[in-house]
């Protein structure tokens, strides 16, 4: 218990800036901020959201439904989601300890790897990012299911499979390895980590014939099968919400033998951050190709290590098992199968460096072993190594405060770093130092002339400039380059309504309501155009009360611009009683609120109203 205590306590501490940690532009407003089914909490629509949604190129019900829970306990307040995350880690961190030390006995090793798991800064971006949630839950999960494991595979009666204690253990480890599952795909190995610690430290390989206490290999093989078939099934589900969310690379951009070879590069790169863990980014520019030798030494590095694992997996078996755990625990997101255009990412160590941590520590202890004075001096430097991680875990946590300073900082330790400087953009953009956003967006055009997101933006900073023709052009050629980016039609729907072109406007609405039929400013504006526009062939009276009932039913029916839209719908198709009624909620709302323009216009419109005349813009 003191150990599970202090593992907890240095991991809260290590993380504790997170609480003044703002949510960043990255993700969370798709996850969280601006997301209209999170921020509802927890209910039974949003579970059934959860189930079903394949948003942000991903299917992860549980990582949307540990959103909605903190919303639902603590609002939107990011340091309470950012602390949760860090529970969750510290949890981990226990649970790691627990399971090593029951399956090992080995407490000292077990507290040390459970200490470079909870402190080392590669596991910042995991933590302090709430997006990432789902990589600290599928850990958690991971985790419950190996002990649940191995519980089911130590016991005393290894043969009986009929023991219904046996069967819990077992049912347990698949239910948590299906949540798990659930939570982030990156568990598809863990099948395949079962196995590694049937060979090290459970000992369960041999053949029955030999020994009559342990399973063999069919056995071994036949108790995996249920857990290979959920992990075929999480795969298919995530390459169709990849597919689906356009995440996917393709072999056109980064063909199949420069991923190879970034793939091979990174398993070495992955570990000599591990070693020096400085100029940490959320992000690292997919370079291309690289050099020949740089791809063939790397590739004889790994293949030298694996021989030496093989040499010594009969007198040091947990060489083979921490090097092959962290082998293959990477490989879903190794880079063979393109998502992003990232050519590696501090998230993905999370769950692969447990195998490198075990390696190392099991490794060090057994050679360095020996006298009093050696083992002192060993654990002062396990203390230092510890510590160390603790002030650079500390310091990773205060860079990702804000947008801004983590995408400032992340552009002095990379270079040509279009998505820091799109995100930066974005970043004071929201914070309205338009200039500069404009600056870091044409930044990011010029580095990556084909990033259709970057492009918009730059439309977007021109529209805010004054500048409509080139705002226009820079929209459509966004739309060229990525035409499923349906929000930029949104955008271009907006300019082109404020430039008084309503038919043009609802043409690039109704193709963004495809996708975005959820999007509220989408449903208004769109309401607004087919009830109040002068132009008969645009209006569409049913049309603009079936969508601005759409938008008042997503705010609650307590958003006064979106009753103000439904009040000129109705009065479009001549229902003026409830045109009336929303004008008036419309205006009491807005005078509860102060804003008095919106009061003024309702009142103007309820005299229309009254006089049984619809409302109808005037083109400028």
């Amino acid at each position: 218990m003191p150990v599970c205590l202090l593992l907890a306590g240095l991991t809260v501490a290590a993380f504790w800036p997170v609480w003044e940690n703002d949510f960043i532009v990255c993700d969370d407003p798709d996850y969280i901020t601006q997301n209209q089914h999170v921020l509802q909490g927890l209910s039974r629509d949003g579970f059934r959201w959860a189930m079903t949604s394949m948003e942000a190129s991903n299917w992860h019900p549980v990582t949307w439904l540990s959103h909605m829970l903190d919303v639902s306990l603590f609002g939107v307040h990011p340091g309470s989601h950012h602390a949760m995350s860090v529970g969750i880690h510290a949890l981990n961190a226990v649970i790691l300890f627990l399971l090593l030390q029951i399956i090992s006995g080995a407490r000292f090793r077990s507290a040390v790897v459970a200490a470079l798991f909870a402190l080392h800064p590669l596991h910042v971006e995991s933590v302090a990012w709430a997006s990432e949630r789902k990589d600290v839950l599928s850990m958690l999960f991971g985790l419950l299911s190996l002990f649940a494991y191995v519980m089911y595979a130590s016991g005393k009666d290894r043969i009986e499979v009929t023991s219904s204690k046996r069967k819990v253990w077992y049912g347990a480890a698949l239910l948590l390895f299906a949540v798990g599952l659930m939570a982030k795909p990156m568990l598809v190995s863990w099948p395949l980590i079962l196995f590694l610690l049937d060979y090290w430290p459970l000992k369960r390989f041999g053949l029955s014939s030999l020994n009559s206490q342990l399973p063999n290999l069919k056995c071994l093989i036949a108790e995996k099968i249920p857990f290979v078939v959920l992990s075929a099934f999480s795969c298919v589900m995530t390459l169709l919400a990849q597919h689906k969310g356009g995440a996917m690379v393709s072999i056109v951009i980064v063909p199949l033998l420069t991923r190879f070879g970034n793939a091979v590069v990174s398993y070495v790169n992955y570990l000599l951050v591990t070693i020096l863990p400085t100029d940490l980014a959320p992000y690292y520019p997919h370079g291309g190709m690289h050099p020949g030798a740089m791809i063939v030494g790397a590739l004889l590095f790994i293949l030298v290590l694996s021989g030496i694992a093989l040499w010594q997996a009969g007198r040091r078996p947990y060489i083979l098992v921490g090097w092959l755990w962290y082998l293959i625990t990477l490989v879903p997101v190794i880079g063979v199968v393109q998502v992003g255009l990232q050519s590696m990412a501090d998230r993905y160590t999370y769950i692969p460096l447990v195998g490198i941590f075990i390696l190392v520590v099991w490794f060090v202890e057994d050679v360095c072993a020996g006298g009093r004075f050696r083992r002192i001096v060993l654990h002062v430097v396990w203390m230092m190594l510890i510590g160390g991680c603790f002030f650079l875990t500390n310091l990773q946590v205060q860079r990702w405060k804000d947008s801004v300073s983590l995408y400032s900082y992340t552009l002095r330790v990379t270079e040509n770093n279009y998505i820091a400087h799109m995100n930066l953009g974005s970043a004071l953009l929201s914070a309205g130092r338009v200039e500069e956003a404009g600056e870091n967006f044409v930044e990011a055009v010029r580095i990556q002339p084909e990033y259709a997101e970057a492009v918009s933006n730059l439309g977007f900073v021109r529209s805010l400039q004054g500048r409509p023709l080139e705002a226009e052009i820079l929209y459509r050629r966004a739309l060229t380059l990525k035409p499923e980016l349906t929000k930029i039609n949104i955008l271009l729907g907006s300019l082109l309504e404020a430039q008084g072109r309503p038919a043009d406007a609802v043409r690039e609405y109704r193709m963004a309501l495809k996708d975005h039929s959820g999007n509220v400013t989408l449903l208004n504006n769109l309401a607004w155009l087919l009830a109040s526009c002068p132009d008969d062939q645009v209006r569409s009276g049913s049309e603009a009360v079936e969508f601005g009932e759409m938008a008042c039913q997503l705010v609650g029916y307590k958003e006064p611009l979106c009753l103000g839209t439904l009040a000129a719908a109705y009065a479009e198709v001549g229902r003026f009683d409830d045109a009336i009624r929303s004008a008036e909620k419309a205006r009491d709302l807005a005078a509860v609120r102060g804003s008095n323009e919106v009061v003024q216009r309702n009142e103007e419109l309820l005299r229309l109203y009254r006089a049984g005349k619809p409302f109808r813009e005037t083109i400028k």
